[in-house]
């Protein structure tokens, strides 16, 4: 029986397919917008995320405060092709957006109370996709958000895949029931059925890491391309297509292959490199699929040595297609070269012009306040923590007003956009220092923080005294400011004695 039903969910996709005009798939960069207003927000709710991953970027987090004066808010960001995106504000929707939509959403009042069944009656959409994006909504609603989460212990490789394609199976006479009920657009039903194919596929990894942590051998082939099919260009639509392509190449092509793990460990990361892509490319069948992969194995090589990245840089049109892939790699090796040249550059709100860093940045902050206690904040715009401070940051800067204290705010890996909106509408004061992803990822390998948000605290003599200070929030930080501040004052008064 279960074979019958997922035979016409199959001619139900087939269909689905040919009445939709079909082109050939390929990423093109452009813009999106999504905006809305709350009319009703309790306050415990100081935040809205747009979450999602694509196939340039990897991970990409948008975080706004939300301002309980204006209740509205607003995302601009790039996209790549069209895909789910998950908003986050209390609850957990589902987007889907093309590159150059645009979409308004209104929360109701009641939505933060009201039970999930009966979402719709909560929120309205207005702009591009609103019914695929509605009818995802319905979906969960539908099959009751339920989750899967299969067993590794004691099963082997074959097992393993057979409780994934059951669980496959039947999800998918889930949604074949809902499809009869409610006859969704094509947009959706194809959506759906990636989202239920390559969600699970991701459980692979969990698979291979249960192997590791017990010292096991893999047996067999774990990821199997009849199941998790990886030339399957118009997944892409599912955000966790991506991840599998990432997955597949990097177990197939670097880790799976021992002459390429042996280059990786004796740092000859060329020859390691050139034969995964050699390998990949001669395996794989072309397409936006396979130069997605080739382009995470380039990234995976930058990470280990810009040298062999910039070496295999020259043959990238002999291992990726794709236009838009290859300007990101051209982009990606011009900011490190000019980075390398010149220092780490940065934005400075005060000026509105890019500046160089070139040795230590505390040297040339302390030079900059000398005499001065220096609080900095790292923070990143998509970091929910991080702006959550910042009404703190401000009573803490009105706190010190008219003292021996400066506010330095270093921005990492962040959308410029955001960030200038950030402190424009929050009027967070201070002095403000704006690095991009190549920037942010020299500037850390510098500072070696562990993450967002940290706080230090800097002494006159250009001395990090705190490389884990209170946060704006804590009670123990103004103490802390003070104790450096009277410090600061007596070695100033002993100075000028001495003078």
């Amino acid at each position: 029986m279960n074979k019958k039903i997922i035979l016409t969910l199959n001619l139900i996709l087939l269909i689905s397919y040919s009445c939709k005009k079909q082109s050939t798939l390929e990423l093109k960069k452009g813009k999106v917008i999504v905006a809305g207003k709350f009319l009703d927000i309790p306050k415990k709710i100081s935040t809205i995320t747009i979450a999602f991953e694509d196939a340039v970027r990897n991970s990409v987090n948008l975080t706004e405060i939300i301002d309980t004066n204006i209740v509205e808010f607003k995302f601009e960001f790039d996209l790549f092709n069209p895909q789910d995106l998950t908003l986050k504000c209390g609850k957990y929707l589902t987007l889907i957006l093309a590159p150059g939509d645009s979409l308004w959403i209104t929360f109701k009042k009641g939505f933060y109370e009201c039970d999930f069944s009966q979402l719709l009656n909560y929120v309205a959409f207005r702009g591009n996709h609103v019914k695929t994006t509605e009818e995802i909504i319905k979906y969960r609603i539908y099959k009751k958000e339920k989750y899967f989460i299969p067993k590794c212990e004691g099963k082997t490789t074959e097992q393993y895949l057979k409780d994934l394609s059951s669980w496959i199976d039947k999800e998918k006479i889930t949604l074949l029931s809902f499809i009869k009920k409610n006859n969704p657009d094509p947009e959706f039903i194809s959506w759906a059925n990636f989202d239920i194919i390559y969600r699970n596929a991701n459980y692979l990894i969990d698979y291979k890491y249960y192997l590791h942590i017990n010292n096991k051998e893999l047996e067999g082939e774990l990821f199997n391309t009849s199941l998790f099919p990886v030339n399957n260009d118009s997944a892409i639509v599912s955000f966790v297509y991506g991840l599998h392509l990432w997955h597949y190449g990097q177990e197939k092509y670097i880790l799976g292959n021992p002459a390429v793990m042996k280059s990786i460990e004796e740092e000859d990361f060329s020859s390691a490199y050139e034969t995964c892509l050699t390998n990949l490319i001669k395996n794989e069948i072309s397409g936006l699929s396979r130069d997605i992969m080739v382009y995470k194995i380039y990234l995976a090589c930058f990470e280990k040595s810009y040298e062999a990245f910039a070496n295999l840089y020259q043959n990238r049109y002999d291992f990726i297609s794709s236009k838009t892939l290859n300007e990101q790699l051209e982009l990606k090796k011009t900011k490190y070269e000019k980075l390398k040249k010149d220092g780490i550059a940065y934005l400075n709100t005060k000026s509105l012009c890019e500046d160089i860093i070139v040795g230590d940045i505390f040297k040339q902050l302390s030079e900059k306040f000398k005499g001065k206690v220096i609080y900095v904040d790292i923070w990143a715009t998509w970091c929910g923590p991080c702006k959550a401070e910042i009404p703190y940051s401000i009573g803490l800067q009105e706190n010190f007003k008219n003292q021996n204290v400066e506010f330095v705010y270093l921005c990492l890996k962040s959308d410029i956009t955001t960030w200038e909106q950030t402190i424009k509408n929050s009027s967070l004061g201070g002095h403000h220092y704006f690095f991009d992803k190549a920037q942010s990822e020299l500037l850390r390998s510098k500072l070696k923080f562990q993450g967002y948000p940290t706080y230090l605290l800097i002494n006159r003599k250009s001395e990090i005294v705190d490389n884990n200070a209170p946060r704006p929030s804590s009670k123990e930080i103004k103490n802390k400011i003070d104790e450096l501040l009277n410090a600061t004052q007596l070695l100033n008064n002993s100075e000028a004695n001495n003078n």
